[in-house]
């Protein structure tokens, strides 16, 4: 993944990628907020579609190889390709969302930590508003995505502890 920085993504948004009509159109078609969609896929790989972790995630989504299977990205090709990319993203993103009745930074955490054995006691904890059970990179995820999430319920605790992200 890649070394986030505000003013990298301010810039990028306001030049615009390649991938922006894709993403509005599909973030569409989900019910899923384009800003949130768009920065999201910033954090997770910066629009680089050949994007790889070490630890095995790929493309603009970073999909590990089971979660991209679970959304039709069968092969390592179809994760670092956009255009299969962008549509899964969008579906896993409507998932989650909807698992988490749209509070976007639980959504935010379930797509960067999952929903197994590492992300669902953060996700847990998270209920709780305890941030030390929630590992730092899923706190600084979300963070990142503070200017994005609406009205998320979570965000509570994020306004109680004085976290802010000026976008």
């Amino acid at each position: 993944m890649t070394k986030y920085t505000e003013r990298g993504y301010a810039a990028v948004k306001a030049a615009g990628t390649p991938y922006d009509a894709m993403i509005r159109q599909e973030a569409d078609r989900q019910g899923i907020s384009y800003d949130f969609m768009h920065k999201l896929i910033f954090n997770e790989s910066s629009f680089n579609p050949s994007a790889e972790s070490p630890k095995g995630p790929l493309g603009l989504g970073q999909f590990t190889e089971m979660t991209g299977r679970a959304y039709g990205l069968m092969t390592p090709e179809d994760r670092m390709n956009p255009v299969k990319a962008i549509p899964a993203v969008a579906k896993a993103l409507k998932d989650l969302n909807a698992t988490y009745k749209g509070d976007y930074l639980k959504t935010a955490l379930a797509y960067n930590q999952g929903q197994g054995r590492l992300g669902a006691p953060q996700l847990a904890a998270l209920d709780q508003g305890d941030f030390s059970k929630i590992s730092p990179e899923g706190q600084n995820y979300m963070r990142k995505l503070l200017d994005v999430s609406g009205d998320s319920a979570s965000r509570r605790f994020f306004d109680a502890r004085e976290v802010t992200n000026k976008g």
